[in-house]
């Protein structure tokens, strides 16, 4: 059975936006959630589609909440091939350093491009043959 002190602790997290714009209540407690996974050292992710990033949408109250967009990242683009990639890499480099800045990325609105910085992969050893 595991317990507190046997269980792994995750690294990085995903909040999926809901595609409709919220209300303040709804989409505050969204990025208290966001907020308290990145003060317990787990990096989080907020993806959704363009409507996510428009009025009332979860990664518009992000982005105007200063301390949340310094420490929650956002893909605003998860309808689309490369939002469903970006948030594939921002969760890997979430995993490698959760208290690195956040990112914001996608086609909508001010973002820091389409894609984050490509990660440099470690390559895998193969099995040995026994």
């Amino acid at each position: 059975m595991p317990n507190a002190s046997t269980m792994t602790k995750p690294t990085a997290a995903f909040i999926a936006a809901p595609d409709k714009a919220g209300t303040d209540a709804q989409n505050n407690a969204y990025v208290t959630l966001a907020q308290a996974l990145h003060s317990a050292g787990v990096g989080p992710v907020v993806g959704g589609s363009a409507v996510a990033a428009g009025a009332g949408g979860l990664i518009t109250a992000v982005l105007k909440n200063a301390a949340a967009a310094k420490a929650v990242s956002t893909v605003n683009d998860m309808d689309q091939s490369t939002g469903q990639v970006a948030v594939v890499f921002v969760l890997y480099q979430e995993s490698a350093n959760s208290s690195a800045a956040a990112g914001h990325y996608g086609t909508t609105g001010s973002t820091d491009g389409l894609l984050p910085k490509l990660p440099t992969l470690q390559p895998v050893p193969s099995p040995s043959p026994s």
